[in-house]
């Protein structure tokens, strides 16, 4: 049975995303969203937030220096599906020196469990009436 690393595990979660519900023909309902990462106070500088709700297509976002991001679903900047959402934070980058590709070493930005929908304890509601800001404050500190 082959092996899949960790950061070829994160690739394909990231492609999988990105192609679920491709069409327009199921399209539900969506709402503007925009909000802030930090880590320890700190703005994520870089990384992609997902926001997945319990039903339809998940919306994503790409962080920009100052943490700050816009959701898309269907089309650019279109927001997300109405209803609860579970959020995750994928912000990573290779290590200096490491080998390159698909199977480089990473090193994450913010801890990995944010990047997992199941650890990362994040949720956000998106309403129809807005506004939208979801300002998501992540911590080094380990849960417990």
């Amino acid at each position: 049975m082959p092996c899949v690393s960790p950061t070829r595990s994160f690739w394909l979660l990231l492609l999988s995303l990105t192609l679920l519900g491709c069409g327009r023909g199921h399209e539900l309902p969506t709402a503007p969203v925009t909000g802030k990462i930090l880590v320890d106070g700190r703005p994520v500088a870089k990384g992609q937030v997902i926001f997945a709700p319990e039903g339809g297509r998940a919306a994503t976002g790409i962080l920009q220096p100052d943490g700050t991001f816009t959701l898309s679903t269907y089309r650019p900047n279109d927001g997300a599906v109405l209803g609860k959402h579970t959020v995750t934070v994928i912000s990573a980058e290779p290590v200096e020196g490491a080998a390159e590709g698909i199977d480089a070493e990473m090193r994450w930005l913010v801890p990995r469990r944010y990047s997992d929908p199941g650890t990362s304890g994040l949720t956000f509601e998106v309403t129809p009436g807005g506004p939208n800001r979801a300002v998501l404050e992540l911590t080094t500190r380990p849960t417990q």
